[in-house]
């Protein structure tokens, strides 16, 4: 099976200088957790930036994007875990 790994360093505040924020913490956990899930399913990146597949170059993009994969990245999604579909 796929694997994902995510370090968390670079997702804390303090990494920019910023004062600890703790729920901006987790949603970017959750952001690049998701991420990595999605490419053990089989995902590229999106070119939607408001979908969580999309590629972030810095820090500001990932809290700018959502937390959700798009729909053509939910039906990807489907085909990969059913391909008869």
């Amino acid at each position: 099976g796929e694997a994902a790994l995510i370090s968390l360093y670079r997702l804390r505040p303090e990494f920019y200088g910023e004062p600890p924020d703790l729920n901006l913490f987790i949603e970017r956990a959750v952001k690049e957790a998701v991420h990595e899930i999605g490419h053990t399913l089989g995902l590229r990146h999106c070119p939607d930036p408001s979908c969580v597949m999309h590629f972030s170059l810095h820090i500001g993009m990932t809290d700018r994007k959502g937390r959700d994969f798009c729909q053509a990245c939910r039906r990807k999604i489907e085909r990969y875990i059913n391909p008869s579909l």
